[in-house]
């Protein structure tokens, strides 16, 4: 039986690309044996549970901490947390043996990637975004692949290591089939944790409904902090106006969402960038401007030069400035087309498929650092102990 870590916590930006592909290995690999390695964020309970529940696949969580663009303590608390995560990492992979690791940034990458190189189990990573995290710069050095979902950041990377190969999205968002709405819906995607300034101008939009000059539907997802934030306005707007929405903390059925939509406000985080090519939706982009290297600025500028989004850096988002944007794209609609087919044209169809079948290809090369190799024919899912061989 193959055995693969996926190492992704904390947000769904990087714990869905990690489910696309094991779902991807899982597709070329029917007795696949997986195990998710997070930081014990609730977004990882919210996200993987319903999924690994019905595959007989489990999680389990580390220690970890960042350490850029933090104070001096909390430097040296993120330090001390990923030392921590590294000696429990360490037990994790001896104690689940697995063929591979597979890291897809964030927290938890580090001390599982690390562990992983520590005893010579082949690691890959996959860098979402055109500026990489310091986790995988710093995990490149050891890992056999560097799989990048945009080819800039290529230049970050020893050239012979670099596969470029697109971001995973689940099958089931590839198969998304947008219906014609008889109202115009607004998707509001805040990220599996929510997205404060932009929970904060929803509030400022639903104080302007009245000017719209066409009635609008709103599916938020908001966080759970949001949620709070936002539900007395909602329940206010729909006495008042009429409003028709939908309003909750996560999203277990994106593919029902995306189905509904006529246009997205949300972050420009690299998975949801790919998830709106993939589904061919205009969108309203908004950078996190806490981002690392500002990279979602980065992410979200190529989409506009495309002609698939509107940029609005988070200091400039109000309601106006929203119902304004909104409200031309709903008059215009050979203009929502258009940026809707531009967006279409970014889709990546094979990445996740492409990742799992390199790395299955990887693993007939290796042997098993815990001991065990591959059955004599090559094949995968077969292994036998050295210390049982006659």
């Amino acid at each position: 039986m193959t055995k693969i870590i996926m190492a992704a916590g904390a947000t769904g930006g990087h714990i869905m690309p990690a489910v696309a592909v094991a779902l991807a290995l899982k597709e070329q690999e029917p007795q696949l044996k997986v195990l998710f390695v997070g930081v014990g964020r609730k977004a990882e309970a919210d996200i993987l549970d319903p999924i690994l529940g019905p595959l007989g696949w489990e999680r389990v969580t580390i220690k970890a901490g960042g350490v850029k663009g933090r104070g001096i303590l909390g430097k040296i608390k993120g330090l001390l947390l990923t030392v921590m995560g590294f000696f429990s990492a360490i037990g994790v992979l001896k104690k689940f043996k697995p063929d591979a690791v597979f890291g897809a940034g964030g927290y938890a990458a580090g001390p599982v990637g690390l562990a992983a190189w520590a005893l010579g189990v082949p690691l890959f990573i996959h860098e979402q975004n055109r500026t990489p995290g310091v986790t995988n710069k710093l995990l490149a050095s050891l890992a056999q692949i560097v799989f990048l979902g945009d080819p800039e950041g290529a230049k970050y990377f020893k050239a012979t290591k670099v596969r470029i190969v697109g971001n995973p999205v689940r099958q089931e968002i590839l198969n998304v089939v947008r219906k014609a709405e008889s109202i115009f819906t607004l998707l509001v995607l805040g990220g599996s944790q929510g997205a404060r300034g932009i929970n904060e101008a929803a509030l400022g939009l639903l104080d302007n409904l009245d000017k719209l000059k066409a009635p609008i539907k709103i599916i938020h997802q908001a966080g759970a902090s949001g949620v709070t934030l936002l539900e007395e306005a909602y329940r206010k707007a729909k006495q008042e106006t009429g409003l028709d929405y939908e309003l909750s903390a996560f999203f277990t059925d994106m593919a029902r969402v995306y189905s509904l939509g006529d246009l997205a406000l949300c972050r420009a985080g690299a998975l949801t960038l790919a998830e709106l090519a993939a589904v061919g939706m205009a969108s309203i982009l908004v950078p996190l401007p806490t981002a690392a290297d500002d990279h979602q600025s980065q992410n979200a500028l190529s989409f506009e030069k495309k002609g698939a989004a509107i940029v609005i850096p988070e200091k400039e988002l109000t309601g106006e400035r929203l119902r304004v944007e909104i409200e031309r794209l709903m008059e215009d609609g050979a203009l929502l087309e258009e940026m809707g087919t531009k967006a279409g044209e970014l889709k990546k169809t094979d990445a996740a498929s492409s990742m799992a079948s390199v790395i299955l290809e990887e693993i007939v090369k290796s042997t098993n650092a815990f001991g065990l190799e591959l059955n004599p024919n090559g094949t995968l899912g077969e292994v036998v102990e050295k210390a049982e061989r006659p």
